[in-house]
């Protein structure tokens, strides 16, 4: 098993390094996969933490080329809201931490922001961030390799969709 970006994940499967990879789909330009779910995010803060709306938006991010980074920052110029880099770290665990210190917020996906986080999408107007989709992509055809595939998907929310 291995954990890592999306990027990083399907290089190695690419390379054959892994057998298979669930990540997220960032972008429509690789076709297949099975979706087994999805991850909503929310703007995640220390329940401490606070923002004077009219400054920019302290923000705790991954550095380019992350497509979550995209997101979110696609998302406050679309709502004009101004933001800064407050913190730039690898993870979503160093980002949970910089959240946790009360460093700035971080859009997180819910299902693995650290404990004690809250998200203050709304009570700060700050825009909907969009679902992600889950994706397994996999060569492994043999029946104990597809079962516990399964298994992990299952875990992760299966919607069993397949992806043409």
């Amino acid at each position: 098993m291995k954990v890592g970006t999306t990027r990083e994940i399907l290089k190695a499967l690419d390379r054959g390094d892994i057998g298979a990879a669930f990540v997220l789909r960032l972008d429509e330009t690789r076709r297949g996969g099975e979706i087994v779910g999805y991850e909503t995010f929310g703007w995640m803060a220390a329940p401490s933490w606070s923002w004077s709306a009219g400054s920019p938006l302290p923000i705790a991010v991954q550095p380019s080329p992350c497509a979550i980074r995209a997101m979110i920052v696609g998302a406050l110029e679309s709502a004009s809201i101004p933001w800064v880099e407050t913190f730039v770290g690898e993870g979503v665990a160093t980002l949970g931490a910089a959240v946790m210190a009360g460093l700035a917020v971080a859009a997180l996906a819910h299902r693995v922001a650290p404990s004690g986080v809250v998200d203050v999408g709304n009570a700060l107007h700050l825009p909907p961030l969009p679902d992600q989709e889950v994706v397994l992509y996999s060569a492994l055809s043999d029946q104990a390799s597809r079962t516990s595939l399964r298994l992990i998907g299952t875990s992760l929310g299966t919607k069993g969709q397949a992806v043409p």
